[in-house]
């Protein structure tokens, strides 16, 4: 009877710990977007290299979510 609770809080704790990572990685995919439409908005006040390379990585990055 204690084994099966055990493992079945091991279980629990394990899931706890993917919704966190998951939320986790879902904040910073938002936030990078943000940060990404900043860059666009002022993109005529810096350099348009800076914003094509982090363009291009946030792309690449979009790409390897979109490929799992």
């Amino acid at each position: 009877m204690f084994n099966e609770i055990y493992e079945e809080l091991n279980g629990q704790s394990s899931a706890e710990i993917i919704l966190l990572l998951g939320g986790i990685l879902i904040i910073v995919l938002v936030l990078f977007n943000f940060y990404k439409n900043y860059l666009s908005d002022i993109s005529y006040q810096i350099n348009s290299t800076e914003v094509s390379n982090f363009n291009n990585a946030t792309e690449r990055l979009s790409d390897r979510f979109t490929n799992l």
